[in-house]
C-alpha cells in the first residue's frame, strides 16, 4: 500500500551521500605497546564502527532501491495493459476488415491467391487509355489477362508498355493507372 510520501520521492532524484574524507576520531594507538587480545578487540571496534557507518551511508539507497523496483513494476503492468488494450483494438478492426494492417503487396498475395486482382473488372469489359492523343481499347480476360490489338498480355502493365513502345518510349507503365483502374 502505498502512502503519499512514496508518491512525492518517486519523482526525486536518487542521493548518494559521500563517504566520510576524514580520518576516524580516535587519538594515534601507538600498536608496539598492545598486547595480541588487545590489537584484536581494537581491530573488531574499528571493523564494527566502519560497518555501521557503511550501513549508514546504504539505508538511503536500499529504500531508493526499494523504491525504484516497486515503480519499474508499476511501470511494467502498464505496459502490459497497453499492450492488451491495443491487441483488442487491433481485433476488433481485423473484425471489421480483415485485410487491415496488411501492406498493399500482402493484400495483392491474398487476392490472387483468392482469385483475380480485385481491381481487375470482370473478364470481358472494355477498358481504354489514351496515349499521346491515341484512345486504345482493350479486354480483359478470365485468366487476368488483357487482349489488346489482338495480342494477350499477362497483365495492364505490359499492355501499357506496348503501347508506349509504339510510340518509341521503353519505359515501365503502371497499367492500373493507365488504364485509370485504381479505385
Amino acid at each position: 500500500m502505498e502512502n503519499k510520501t512514496d508518491k512525492k520521492s518517486a519523482d526525486k532524484p536518487i542521493v548518494v551521500p559521500p563517504a566520510p574524507i576524514s580520518p576516524p576520531a580516535d587519538p594515534p594507538i601507538d600498536f608496539t605497546k598492545l598486547s595480541a587480545a588487545e590489537l584484536m578487540a581494537y581491530a573488531a571496534k574499528r571493523m564494527e564502527a566502519e560497518r555501521a557507518a557503511a550501513a549508514e551511508r546504504i539505508a538511503p539507497m536500499r529504500a531508493d532501491e526499494s523504491r525504484l523496483i516497486s515503480r519499474l513494476a508499476d511501470l511494467d503492468r502498464d505496459r502490459a495493459d497497453i499492450i492488451k488494450q491495443l491487441a483488442d483494438v487491433r481485433d476488433r478492426i481485423r473484425a471489421i476488415d480483415p485485410d487491415a494492417g496488411k501492406s498493399a503487396g500482402q493484400r495483392k498475395t491474398v487476392a490472387r491467391i483468392n482469385g483475380r486482382d480485385p481491381r481487375l473488372p470482370p473478364a470481358g469489359t472494355l477498358i481504354s487509355m489514351q496515349y499521346r492523343g491515341t484512345t486504345y481499347t482493350a479486354t480483359t480476360t478470365e485468366s487476368a489477362a488483357v487482349l489488346m490489338d489482338g495480342i494477350t498480355y499477362n497483365s495492364l502493365s505490359a499492355a501499357a508498355r506496348a503501347v508506349g513502345l509504339k510510340h518509341g518510349v521503353d519505359t515501365q507503365f503502371d497499367g492500373y493507372r493507365a488504364f485509370k483502374l485504381n479505385g
